[in-house]
């Protein structure tokens, strides 16, 4: 396939170019364009990638624009990711349990993904239940309960206070 790109570092040939040195010789008598064609806009009309020559594996390609240069983007289904909808989704057979979310990672040939996990779970799949009370100590008859900001705290009997119901407020005369 023929692709028209710049064959110097490109973010230096855009630069150049929008100073105005496409037509510039360079000390071995060519000319900066012939080094930066896709930053100077003289690559053929064919040369840039076309929906006709892309297979976006069951997505829909669109043709976009990147720096004012022509290219074309796949819109992949929900089943698919990837530049060209090549990589099926890892969230496909939901393997987040007990509730977490799956977000697939699509940014490298092995698509991963990320679970965040519902209240009380962890690791990789949520596979794992930590009740947040087993590292909190109610003393004299407390109970361990979960407050409006998902934090294990003590509930108190009604004689006792302090953080782990540790302090008796029955006074005797």
């Amino acid at each position: 396939m023929n692709r028209c790109c710049d064959l110097a570092y490109e973010p230096d040939c855009r630069v150049k170019a929008s100073l105005g040195f496409c037509n510039t010789y360079l000390s071995n008598g060519l000319t900066f364009s012939s080094y930066c064609p896709k930053s100077c806009n003289i690559c053929p009309k064919n040369s840039y990638l076309s929906c006709n020559q892309v297979n976006c594996n069951g997505g829909h390609c669109v043709p976009v624009s990147y720096f004012g240069i022509s290219s074309i983007q796949c819109n992949c289904p929900n089943t698919r990711g990837g530049t060209y909808c090549h990589l099926i989704n890892p969230c496909l057979h939901n393997p987040c349990l007990n509730g977490g979310k799956c977000t697939p990672n699509y940014s490298n040939h092995f698509p991963t993904h990320t679970c965040t996990c519902s209240f009380g779970y962890q690791g990789k799949n949520c596979e794992i239940f930590r009740n947040p009370c087993s590292n909190l100590q109610c003393y004299n008859g407390g109970t361990c309960i979960i407050d409006r900001f998902n934090q294990p705290r003590c509930l108190c009997l009604q004689s006792f206070s302090g953080q782990f119901c540790e302090n008796c407020n029955l006074k005797y005369s």
